[in-house]
């Protein structure tokens, strides 16, 4: 009997461990979320960037002026180069925003780099259709096309909510990342750095497994 009751707990404690591994990986996968998006790090450098996708089809400058060549809610006060069309005695290194896929075919994708720095700031990935070719990589569990609802099951209420026209942009400043919808669907994923606490980033994780998210 003694001998039965040994190897239960023994088993008990296998299953226990086991669980705590599958646990610790399942979050660390998770975190990873918060470090980068679309095999983009916040750690990479403008170097990489060119180095890993070539020139950028355009660049996004500070508007000088009311009325820039808006395109989105994101970019209401910047000036859109296409690379062909930069201003004189300027270059690509000279701007903090390099857009890629331009042409359409794919899902744009969107780099900031810090000001002043050569490490990127932010990641933004945008689609207007869930066609072939126009997915953006999901990021926390949400997908292009999920709606407010399926967010906030997810990832429960967001630090902020803001409006431009038609379209609505829910943030999570602590994962580092916000939701843009339009028509109630997202079209926009886009992460930013920096992030907030790991207890933050714990709480949204915890919030996310008992959603059934992942």
């Amino acid at each position: 009997m003694k001998i039965r009751f040994r190897s239960f707990v023994a088993l008990l404690l296998s299953c226990v461990g086991l669980f705590a591994i599958i646990a610790y990986l399942d979050y660390r996968s998770f975190k990873v979320d918060t470090l980068s998006y679309s095999g983009i790090a916040f750690e990479d450098t403008r170097e990489t960037i060119l180095d890993r996708f070539g020139s950028p089809d355009f660049v996004l400058a500070p508007a000088a002026t009311s009325e820039p060549q808006a395109r989105d809610a994101r970019s209401w006060l910047r000036f859109y180069y296409p690379l062909s069309e930069i201003p004189p005695n300027t270059k690509v290194e000279d701007y903090n925003e390099w857009g890629f896929n331009a042409s359409g075919d794919r899902a744009e994708l969107t780099v900031e780099f810090k000001p002043q720095g050569i490490r990127v700031n932010r990641i933004t990935c945008a689609a207007t259709n869930t066609g072939a070719g126009k997915q953006c990589p999901s990021l926390f569990g949400i997908r292009i096309g999920d709606t407010e609802p399926s967010i906030l099951r997810k990832l429960g209420e967001p630090d902020s909510q803001k409006f431009y026209g038609a379209t609505k942009t829910l943030e999570y400043a602590d994962l580092g990342v916000d939701f843009t919808l339009d028509k109630q669907d997202v079209y926009r994923i886009s992460s930013f750095s920096p992030k907030g606490d790991t207890n933050a980033i714990r709480r949204r994780y915890l919030l996310a497994r008992l959603s059934g998210a992942f």
